[in-house]
């Protein structure tokens, strides 16, 4: 079996001013690929890109945290990613597919420093058997997300065709903040 490491770096740069005058926060997010090729169906390779630095713009607010798109797609309305003020029980939508809820508050220490932030679970349909969390610190946003899953073999529909897959998915990864410089 063929395997890939990911290493997933998030930090934030720095801010920008939008056409609307309002200044957001350059959220960054590098993927750095060692090795690429995952064989996963019989007849279908799978490769990730070696390297990608996305940005997104994001602005905290005393109501929550939003998106405001990101540098290649800049957008006016905002996204709501996290409500606040949050506290533990609060629960919330994001998207048609994912509902969220702060189920702790925890001591968590990244690269970036360490932070007193509310853990929150993603319940999320098509996540096959799946845990994933993410932690945020007030006037920070997120800090962390760890996610494990295991997905069973299964056949996907591709352009009408029945592909069964060869092997069981198994895995995990943590993100953390490394630094912010706002």
């Amino acid at each position: 079996m063929e395997t890939s490491v990911l290493k997933r770096t998030r930090y934030f740069d720095g801010t920008t001013e939008l056409s609307s005058d309002l200044i957001v926060q350059n959220f960054m997010v590098t993927d750095e690929v060692s090795a690429f090729g995952i064989s996963i169906f019989s007849n279908i390779q799978m490769f990730m890109v070696p390297s990608i630095a996305l940005q997104n713009y994001l602005y905290v607010a005393d109501t929550g945290v939003y998106d405001y798109g990101g540098h290649d797609d800049p957008t006016t309305e905002a996204t709501l990613i996290v409500p606040l003020p949050l506290e533990i029980g609060k629960g919330w939508e994001r998207g048609r597919a994912s509902s969220f809820e702060a189920v702790a508050e925890e001591d968590v220490v990244v690269p970036a420093g360490n932070y007193k932030a509310m853990k929150v679970f993603l319940d999320e349909d098509g996540l096959g058997e799946a845990a994933y969390y993410e932690w945020y610190a007030q006037d920070v946003g997120m800090i962390k997300s760890a996610m494990t899953f295991s997905y069973a073999p299964m056949v996907i529909d591709i352009d009408g065709r029945a592909i069964p897959s060869t092997m069981e998915v198994e895995g995990s990864y943590i993100e953390e903040l490394v630094r912010k410089n706002f």
